[in-house]
């Protein structure tokens, strides 16, 4: 499958750094065989404007995955509902703080939105993307961390939590590139 990851637009930001939750989601999918393209609006140009011309650019997306904090709720809801408008079969993740705080509320509130990870996103991201894919054969069931719509009921899959953090892929330096970011006030931008 071919995920587009997206740090999303915001009106002000205060600063501008590689996403690092959104560039291990990234290695992880790469390491089992997905294609993934990583987006973060403020750097490329990518506004509430652009958003759909920048979907309709690529056609063989297939996935929509979006970081939610609670500040860019209205945008980042506005992303999905954007998303779908340009096509309907796109599907849509989204992750982060603010669905980890309220998972079963975010997904009920936002039409658009097809599935909520709640808590860490690197093995449930690739477990949904195997079954979307075909690559596996185990059910929505399966998928930790997962928040779904199941008919009409909203389905809050079991938590897991990976017990070796040095176990989780290095992030995707070679998509975030930190050569394109401008350099922090003090001069400096740390990969570490």
């Amino acid at each position: 499958m071919h995920v587009l990851l997206v740090n999303p637009y915001q009106e002000t930001q205060p600063y501008l750094l590689p996403n690092l939750g959104l560039g291990h989601l990234a290695s992880a999918l790469m390491a089992a065989g997905h294609r993934v393209t990583y987006l973060d609006c403020l750097r490329d140009g990518v506004a509430r404007g652009s958003w759909k011309a920048y979907l309709r650019r690529d056609p063989t997306i297939d996935v929509v995955g979006i970081q939610m904090f609670t500040y860019n709720w209205t945008t980042v809801k506005e992303m999905f509902e954007r998303a779908k408008e340009v096509r309907e079969d796109l599907v849509t993740i989204c992750g982060g703080p603010h669905p980890n705080a309220m998972p079963v509320q975010t997904l009920r509130r936002i039409d658009a939105l097809d599935y909520v990870v709640s808590g860490e996103g690197e093995r449930a991201i690739v477990q949904l993307c195997d079954i979307l894919s075909g690559a596996s054969d185990a059910s929505l069931d399966d998928v930790v961390n997962l928040v779904w719509h199941d008919g009409t009921k909203v389905r809050f899959n079991p938590k897991w939590y990976e017990p070796d953090l040095d176990a989780l892929e290095p992030a995707a330096w070679d998509l975030m590139r930190p050569d394109t970011y401008p350099l922090l006030a003090h001069g400096i931008l740390n990969r570490a």
